[in-house]
């Protein structure tokens, strides 16, 4: 999927910089990406981690004010009941000593897990490494790849299933082509319409929005926030 995804990009930069290798173009291509990639986080992220940071004010904000002012919000026969329910909880008793030696012996084992998930992230780094290598390769053979799976096809066969291939390729890629297009137009909007009507975290929401447009009335859900 990957090596699918970048193949038009290896394509154009291998015609526009005139590379003789494929390989130059793909890593070429590569660094281009991240570069890009890494402009845009470079941008983005301190608004966004900026958004969360004062999302999360406002979120503390409402907290107190409910605490305040449960009285105003919620019956009173309603607070009454939830009262009696965290009684009937005994949170009292987890603060003693022997529960939480108890907690302590059930959960040390978890302490395995520890180690296990450094092992983990050791074995993730190498399968990251294996999957560069087969996205490399595969680009770097991109054509017979994706020419050869046709010889596998019976001939009484081929002609209706190579029209069909074509046939939903194109319309997959027009459609996620503009589906994307129009994700990355609505976000950017969103972001601007939101700083200028001075909505708290207007480029985190703006940014949601803008993805949630990837799938089609999936951004209704913006209506909650």
């Amino acid at each position: 999927l990957l090596a699918y995804l970048m193949y038009p990009a290896v394509i154009f930069v291998q015609h526009k910089m005139r590379f003789k290798f494929r390989s130059l173009s793909i890593f070429a291509t590569l660094l281009g990406v991240t570069a890009i990639v890494g402009g845009l986080s470079w941008l983005i992220i301190p608004s966004v981690i900026a958004d969360i940071q004062k999302l999360i004010e406002i979120i503390t904000d409402l907290i107190v004010y409910f605490d305040t002012n449960y009285n105003e919000i919620i019956p009173q026969q309603w607070m009454e009941n939830i009262d009696a329910f965290i009684a009937s909880l005994g949170l009292e008793q987890l603060s003693e000593p022997q529960h939480i030696w108890n907690v302590i012996q059930k959960f040390s084992p978890q302490m395995w897990n520890i180690v296990s998930s450094t092992w983990t992230f050791i074995v993730g780094i190498f399968v990251f490494f294996i999957i560069f290598l087969y996205w490399f390769f595969i680009l770097l053979d991109y054509e017979t790849l994706s020419e050869g799976w046709k010889n596998l096809i019976p001939n009484r066969y081929r002609s209706f299933t190579l029209n069909l291939a074509q046939d939903v390729e194109k319309s997959m890629n027009n459609y996620f082509r503009s589906q994307a297009l129009i994700a990355f137009i609505v976000g950017i909007l969103f972001c601007i319409g939101f700083k200028i009507i001075g909505l708290p975290s207007a480029i985190l929401m703006g940014i949601t929005l803008g993805v949630l447009n990837l799938v089609p009335y999936l951004q209704t859900v913006g209506i909650l926030p």
